[in-house]
């Protein structure tokens, strides 16, 4: 028997890693819309990729990514255009509804969506475009979960589509290997999905991007499940946190020469031990799986118990015309459950 070239079994292990991520058109009954820009109705124009519109919806940050061309598109009615959607706009993420422009997108180019919680389905609409090749990639932290090459064909109205993965995702990056005409997405959805699981309060301080980081959590409040993760996001690349927990919230700007606003008072515990001090990388996120029965604090590890409210931010350094200096996300208060 002749046994298959080394070029014959890449090409089988690509389609099996291709086949990690599957795609199903939809609507899925399983999946529950948490984003829709026109109920309520979001304006025209820039938005924040942690924008309030996303992070009270449980998605954490919406970021651009890649490079976009101007063109002269515009949204055009009955292109599963209905209303307001999620665009490129002169290089910069925005909302646009029909009639106003949206960029091309480059080789490459797309949208990293980073859920406040885990799914095990997403949905989307495509708007403005059609027949196009694009990649869905899942993750699961900083997990690859696999990839999917699909494409967007037909004709309008064309419905939305939704994928799933090998297991819970918290991350999905839609990008077009080959570039694609102005498209647009609207009407996100998630099964399970929900607002994060505690509340943030304290305004932050923009940082060296232009935007103020925010705090948020996935896993759930509860003491005996034991799977809280906190995260923190829109910091500068590459640059280095770390979490902080109190039960008392405050807030204090500038403290110790900081260009941020410091939400905690009391007595802060500081994650700082093995492993816990992050690196935002490339994507400007830090996370950090807790333990909830070494919790930190000034006076050594407490246990969290049901009924608590703790409260949380994240601390990070950061540059400010050249001169080194740190910052803070915002306040994040979870009430703990059993």
């Amino acid at each position: 028997m002749k046994l298959p070239s080394l070029s014959i079994l890449a090409c089988a292990l690509a389609t099996v890693a291709q086949a990690q991520v599957n795609q199903l058109v939809g609507p899925s009954l399983n999946v529950t819309t948490i984003l829709d820009f026109d109920n309520p109705f979001v304006a025209s124009g820039p938005i924040s990729g942690t924008s309030s519109v996303f992070t009270s919806a449980g998605i954490t940050s919406v970021t651009l990514v890649g490079t976009t061309t101007v063109s002269g598109d515009t949204m055009t009615t009955g292109s599963n255009v209905a209303g307001q959607g999620l665009v490129a706009q002169n290089g910069a993420l925005a909302i646009a509804g029909p009639g106003e422009p949206l960029d091309n997108l480059a080789a490459g180019a797309g949208w990293d969506i980073q859920l406040a919680n885990t799914a095990t389905e997403f949905q989307v609409l495509f708007v403005d475009q059609v027949n196009m090749g694009y990649q869905i990639e899942l993750f699961l932290g900083a997990t690859s979960l696999g990839t999917g090459a699909f494409t967007y064909s037909g004709g309008f109205p064309n419905p939305p589509h939704y994928w799933t993965g090998t297991g819970a995702f918290d991350r999905v990056l839609i990008t077009f290997p080959s570039g694609s005409g102005g498209v647009g997405i609207d009407e996100i959805a998630v099964d399970g999905g929900s607002p994060a699981i505690g509340t943030n309060y304290c305004t932050a301080v923009a940082n060296s991007t232009g935007s103020a980081a925010v705090m948020s959590a996935s896993g759930s409040a509860s003491v005996a499940a034991n799977n809280l993760v906190l995260e923190g996001a829109g910091l500068p690349t590459n640059a280095f946190g770390f979490f902080l927990t109190s039960l008392t919230q405050s807030n204090v700007p500038n403290p110790g020469g900081s260009a941020g606003t410091l939400c905690l008072g009391g007595s802060i515990g500081r994650y700082v031990g093995g492993g816990q001090i992050q690196n935002s990388g490339a994507t400007g996120m830090i996370s950090l799986a807790v333990d909830l029965g070494q919790h930190p604090s000034p006076s050594g590890f407490v246990q969290v118990n049901a009924g608590e409210t703790w409260n949380f931010q994240a601390w990070y350094r950061d540059s400010v015309g050249g001169v080194a200096t740190s910052n803070f996300t915002d306040g994040f208060e979870i009430v703990f459950v059993q």
